[in-house]
């Protein structure tokens, strides 16, 4: 058998090619947790808007609305979770206070936005987020 300089580095290459996609799967893990990481995003995503709709709800009609369902024009996709289609959780815990839930698959990166800052940190599971609808409280004032 003859070893030729291209076969050389046809080999090497193939090695190259590899190792960069074990170090890429590595670095950035497999694609079933990749697509999990997503997913918890889309919920995080999907709480932002919520709290946001809540917020201008109650700055509306000065007061928290009793479910979800009151909001008009609340885009069904953003107040449900993307697998289960079961609706996010909503819940009145004062008069300008408020939370909201929803289940996550794995924990929040806390190098990643938007959890540097703390916002909507999660572990796996259940999660509760309270939340204050500031026009309200800046009526008690």
């Amino acid at each position: 058998m003859r070893v030729t300089v291209r076969g050389v580095v046809a080999g090497a290459a193939i090695v190259l090619v590899a190792a960069a996609i074990g170090v890429g799967v590595y670095l950035v893990g497999p694609p079933a947790e990749q697509r999990l990481r997503r997913l918890d995003d889309r919920r995080v995503e999907d709480l932002g808007q919520l709290r946001e709709q809540v917020r201008t709800f109650a700055d509306r009609e000065k007061r928290l609305p009793g479910s979800l369902q009151e909001i008009a024009f609340l885009p069904d996709a953003s107040a449900r979770d993307p697998v289960t289609n079961q609706p996010y959780g909503y819940r009145v815990t004062g008069h300008d206070t408020f939370e909201l839930c929803a289940d996550f698959d794995r924990p929040s990166d806390p190098d990643r936005l938007p959890f540097v800052n703390n916002e909507f940190r999660h572990g796996v599971g259940h999660t509760c987020f309270p939340e204050v609808a500031t026009p309200l409280r800046q009526l008690n004032k």
